[in-house]
């Protein structure tokens, strides 16, 4: 297929990209073709939403990669552009979608929509500076995004089944009637603060390497000799750096809503911690990212080969990749802290949270999800397009009201634009079509008679 695909004309390596770029990315999860992603999780076993963000995600990854990088052996720039500017939505979009969602697997379902987008912006960057005959930085952008797919195979897989583990302990995944988890699940707590401080990309978490590597090459961008790729390449460092930032307040959101505060619900409040094999289970990935953010030589090592031989590029420069040396001695201090911290706290005297004159504070005084995402909702409201509506019961009107009742229904822009039209169209063919279906056997031998004597006239005249 390699060498076949040397000798192809443009523009049949072009449909080739075209069409492994659509459907891989739909298999993938990249905007506008992700709808079925966030429908798909929620209704799946935590397990199995696991091994689907974590296995069946990533062969879509690992299809575009072989076809675009090792069959076809790049392309021309323009094929990174187009491969940047889906990741950059499907980045943005997908995060921007989670950070609304209460039910906790749709969010974290949302979040692997993000992910791609980042992981597409890692490959298109490579595209970009392969065409633009800058070898060693395309190795970086490639490299990040295979560490990158990695990396959100280890902490999605720690947060879904940390939701399965939720979901046990509370026989609920939304988290409004969620709250101090923590104190009851700390195992859970723990593990599941590791994920999230890994998906956001905070340094000594596995999350940061393949982000900082990706700004990295961003930045080098603008040394290329086009004025496009020079203005583009820096942008793409710019909505990573929204990427992340909208990211580190949705799941502080997230972790902040469920395990934090207190109970708002008798099921949260009844919690317990799981299993120790489920406990085992996500230990296991938790230390895994931790490893990794601190030791990356043991993935980036292998990954470097692997891409250099996909990109046929010289050995990387060690300036380029510091950070791998870094990281241990910032680990180290950072444990020298840690430690120095919990001395103190043993000696520190715990009081109550003072409720500013009230007998107590109670899970009704707490922030809820859709309050602490609120801000950001109306910086990006053109993104939701919600339907709300509020009704409001008086006693006598209009100073006391005896109920409130907000809704607020949140459509994407995709489904109502694109697919539910699509999808009422084929619903309304069907209809029509149905009447061909009377009941009526005579009708039907009727159907086979004319049909019969279509073929043969078919026949007749083939």
């Amino acid at each position: 297929m390699r060498a076949a695909a040397a000798s192809m004309p443009m523009g049949l390596r072009t449909g080739i990209f075209l069409l492994s770029f659509v459907g891989f990315g739909t298999k993938a999860g990249i905007v506008p073709f992700h709808l079925w992603l966030p429908k798909a999780h929620p209704i799946a076993p935590s397990p199995v939403s696991a091994l689907m963000s974590a296995v069946m995600l990533k062969t879509a990854i690992y299809g575009f990669v072989r076809f675009t990088f090792d069959f076809l052996g790049g392309g021309p720039a323009w094929w990174g552009y187009v491969v940047l500017l889906a990741g950059a939505v499907t980045g943005l979009l997908g995060i921007l979608y989670a950070l609304t969602e209460h039910d906790m697997k749709r969010l974290l379902a949302y979040s692997s929509v993000e992910n791609i987008g980042i992981i597409y912006l890692g490959l298109g960057a490579a595209l970009v500076f392969m065409a633009n005959n800058a070898p060693v930085w395309a190795t970086v952008a490639l490299v990040a995004a295979l560490l990158h797919a990695l990396n959100h195979s280890l902490f999605k897989s720690l947060l879904f089944l940390g939701a399965g583990a939720i979901a046990d302990a509370t026989h609920t995944l939304d988290i409004e009637m969620l709250g101090g988890l923590l104190k009851r699940m700390r195992v859970t707590g723990t593990v599941f603060l590791i994920g999230c401080c890994s998906i956001i990309g905070l340094p000594l978490f596995n999350g940061f390497v393949g982000e900082w590597m990706l700004f990295r090459s961003f930045v080098a961008g603008s040394e290329l000799p086009g004025i496009l790729s020079a203005i583009v390449l820096p942008l793409m460092a710019g909505v990573l750096a929204l990427i992340g930032g909208i990211a580190a307040a949705c799941f502080a959101k997230l972790y902040g809503i469920a395990f934090l505060g207190r109970p708002r619900s008798l099921d949260a409040e009844r919690a317990a911690e799981v299993a120790a094999s489920m406990q085992a289970a996500m230990a296991l990935l938790a230390a895994a990212c931790v490893v990794i953010g601190i030791l990356p030589g043991i993935v980036l090592n292998p990954l470097t080969v692997l891409a250099r031989e996909l990109l046929h590029t010289p050995a990387l420069p060690e300036a380029v990749l510091p950070i791998a040396h870094t990281l241990p001695w910032i680990a180290a201090c950072v444990a020298v802290l840690a430690i120095a911290a919990a001395g103190i706290r043993r000696i520190k005297r715990t009081v109550p949270t003072w409720a500013c004159g009230l007998p107590a504070l109670n899970s009704r005084m707490q922030y809820s999800s859709a309050a602490f995402s609120k801000p950001l909702r109306k910086v990006f409201s053109r993104v939701y397009e919600a339907d709300r509506t509020v009704e409001v019961l008086y006693t006598q009107q209009p100073y006391f009201p005896k109920s409130i009742l907000y809704r607020s229904v949140r459509t994407t822009s995709f489904e109502k634009s694109l697919y539910r039209p699509a999808v009422d169209a084929v619903v309304g063919m069907a209809s029509r079509l149905r009447r061909l279906q009377t009941g009526n056997m005579q009708v039907y031998l009727l159907y086979i008679f004319l049909a019969v004597i279509a073929l043969l006239v078919f026949m007749r005249f083939a």
